[in-house]
């Protein structure tokens, strides 16, 4: 095999959505397949929290001490940090989504969590990190209130995409498509919103 494969903040956002959407169809035959849903929707919502946060100085979603150094050396103009950049974590970041003033569009205050949102992040976050760090051991992951996480999760997606106002700057994003991938994935539950 040979070529690029080439991507962006939009692109892996809407290929993980794809990808959640594909595996819950997948699931309704095979459990086994939520592992993937959790993974994918991590994936995706984490992707819509970085593109929400950062700014046009790519600063934002990153660590703050990488900033606060790469800030210090811009401003004695001394060379800049050459180091790997950190993003911050996926609860940090959802923590920072819900303060004022860190969203990059002026017309958005914050993110306002209603209901279970904030339990339905910290599950997914717990499960994906399972999977993604399994050790060795047998587990039992009961599924029975995942569809609400998975619900929940898309409707914090939902916010920071139809109204961060941050994905217009994507060459490859299409008006409403990411939107449109959130609701064919909640399509696949009957829990009223």
């Amino acid at each position: 095999m040979s070529g690029w494969l080439r991507t962006d903040e939009y692109e892996e956002i809407r290929d993980t959505l794809r990808a959640c959407r594909h595996f819950l169809v997948l699931a309704k035959s095979d459990i086994t397949y939520w592992k993937w849903v959790f993974i994918a929707l991590h994936n995706a919502v984490q992707g819509c929290m970085v593109v929400a946060l950062t700014g046009t100085d790519r600063f934002g979603a990153r660590n703050p001490e990488q900033e606060r150094r790469w800030r210090e050396a811009y401003a004695h103009r001394e060379e800049l940090p050459r180091e790997e950049e950190k993003l911050l974590s996926f609860l940090k970041l959802y923590e920072k989504i819900k303060k004022e003033g860190t969203l990059q569009s002026a017309s958005v205050k914050r993110f306002d969590p209603q209901g279970s949102q904030d339990a339905s992040m910290k599950k997914l976050n717990e499960v994906r990190n399972e999977f993604i760090h399994f050790t060795p051991m047998g587990w039992a992951l009961d599924l029975s209130g995942a569809d609400r996480v998975v619900i929940d999760c898309l409707d914090v997606a939902t916010f920071l995409v139809g109204h961060s106002g941050r994905f217009f700057i994507f060459q490859s994003c299409k008006e409403g498509e990411l939107l449109a991938l959130i609701d064919e994935i909640k399509s696949e539950f009957s829990i009223p919103k």
